[in-house]
């Protein structure tokens, strides 16, 4: 899949129902008294091939949600994640909220993409024993990867789940 919308043709409020789901998710880990970043994406790519740099789910992030969760990567051990999955004709939309348990922080990263073309993906994630989610700026020149060992948390066949990585 590269970066153009999976959400085409499936009408103008399924992405924006999600990001305010996600939102609403967000909403309720500040009221659980966490510490909350929500990315708010401007592309998502899935990288199947192990021969690029990036294998995995690319998400480019504007450059203050990336500086706002580069300051929480300092002070922060994400080793958990808890994930949110719909599926709507064909296309999977995730939430990852990715956790620091004990110091109650987390990241919010919305991806979707075409079940069709992320067999290879998800294949090679199983091969691999990991799913990274990298966060790019838009001048592709800095990334910061979550990993997971996991990887058919993200591949939409449940309503949600939890891993500790």
């Amino acid at each position: 899949m590269t970066g153009d919308s999976p959400t085409e043709g499936l009408g103008p409020e399924v992405w924006p129902t999600f990001l305010a789901d996600a939102a609403d998710i967000a909403a309720e880990y500040r009221e659980a008294g966490w510490e909350v970043v929500e990315c708010d994406p401007g592309d998502v790519t899935a990288v199947a091939s192990t021969d690029h740099d990036r294998f995995g789910f690319s998400v480019l992030v504007a450059d203050d949600e990336y500086e706002a969760i580069e300051e929480l990567f300092d002070r922060a051990e994400f080793d958990s994640v808890e994930v949110f999955s719909h599926a709507v004709e064909g296309v999977v939309f995730v939430l990852a909220v990715e956790r620091d348990e004990e110091r109650e922080v987390a990241v919010t990263v919305p991806i979707f993409y075409r079940r069709a073309g992320s067999q290879d993906l998800f294949e090679v994630a199983e091969d691999r024993g990991e799913l990274p989610i990298h966060l790019r700026t838009p001048s592709g020149d800095r990334w910061l990867t979550f990993s997971h060992a996991e990887p058919s948390l993200f591949a939409g066949d449940a309503e949600s789940g939890e891993s500790g990585g």
